[in-house]
């Protein structure tokens, strides 16, 4: 899919940030350099085996690239490559358009609903968030943050509202507060995503974001109830 970054930053308005402390705006932003650096190299020196391992499983599992790269958008609207273990057969997202499906029915592998899209090894991995682990590497090229709004996909951003583009005011994250709740929907995902824009904007984030990492990782590693 082309992405034409006009179509959606035209409904984008900077003077969003005039609600904005620019002294807070400036501090975080060197302030999530020097933690999420740091951070991000050690868990991706420390996730290195384990996607090394899961690579192989991906790829004895199905035909296709270890690593899916979409486009999503991310601070000011704009678009961002973002890596991702992945977890579909290869070209189900386009499978899901109805764009290839002929040619699984052709070839005896008819797949009938979204959910036999995902692989085994994809449904382990999404279940944990772990098919998110390249994305450390995207916070070390500067793409992300390890804390903030999720990256969107450009169609859900073309369907929101004007007044949630302040979501776009500060930086796209690995994880979230939506990421470690029950996942509800969109609309408290959106309202979660702008209460967090609101304190980056207005408040030093860094002690937010670490209680967010923290709880990121019990989530990982226990599940919601803990």
């Amino acid at each position: 899919m082309v992405y034409d970054s006009s179509v959606v930053q035209a409904g984008y308005n900077k003077e969003l940030y005039e609600n904005s402390h620019e002294f807070y705006r400036a501090l975080n932003r060197v302030s999530k350099i020097i933690i999420d650096y740091p951070i991000a190299l050690a868990a991706s020196a420390a996730t290195l085996p384990i996607i090394g391992a899961t690579a192989i499983l991906i790829k004895l599992e199905s035909y296709g690239p270890v690593f899916y790269i979409p486009t999503r958008i991310g601070e000011d609207c704009k678009p961002i490559k973002v890596r991702k273990l992945r977890s579909m057969v290869h070209g189900g997202r386009e499978m899901l358009n109805g764009k290839m499906l002929d040619g699984y029915e052709s070839s005896g592998a008819y797949l009938r609903d979204k959910e036999t899209f995902i692989t085994r090894i994809g449904k382990v991995l999404r279940k944990y968030s772990l098919d998110e682990m390249p994305q450390f590497w995207d916070v070390l090229l500067g793409r992300m943050s390890l804390v903030g709004p999720r990256a969107l996909h450009p169609l859900e951003v073309k369907n929101l509202p004007p007044e949630a583009l302040e979501r776009f005011s500060c930086p796209a994250g690995i994880t979230g507060n939506w990421q470690i709740s029950n996942r509800s929907g969109p609309e408290e995902r959106t309202m979660l995503d702008i209460n967090y824009a609101r304190r980056y904007n207005n408040e030093w984030i860094i002690p937010y974001d670490l209680e967010i990492v923290f709880k990121t990782v019990l989530y990982v590693l226990f599940g919601k109830n803990h």
